[in-house]
């Protein structure tokens, strides 16, 4: 088995769909939407979030080395995708624990 779907199938990843994933936030609750570059409004699709103690084997943290001028997550993450309205462009909000 290769090393991304071992890493892959060892995270804790849960997903929430719509409004009931603003709350699965490790900061504080994700809004109900995002601006999109093109000014339009983008709606809550689902947000992915890693949990701690289900199968603990790796986090997405783990994927790549923080280091200055190489920037990556140091914890676990939540991230909330929104969709706009107006072209359907992906908006992402991430945060970590």
């Amino acid at each position: 088995m290769s090393k991304e779907k071992e890493i892959i199938q060892g995270v804790s990843i849960q997903i929430a769909f719509g409004e009931t994933g603003t709350k699965f936030s490790h900061q504080e609750e994700f809004p109900l939407s995002a601006t999109c570059i093109c000014g339009g409004e983008g709606r809550m699709a689902f947000v992915v979030y890693e949990r701690a103690g289900i199968n603990k084997v790796s986090y997405i943290c783990d994927l790549h080395k923080n280091e200055p001028g190489n920037m990556w997550v140091h914890d676990a993450v939540a991230v909330a995708v929104y969709l706009c309205k107006n072209c359907l462009k992906p908006i992402a909000i991430c945060n970590q624990g």
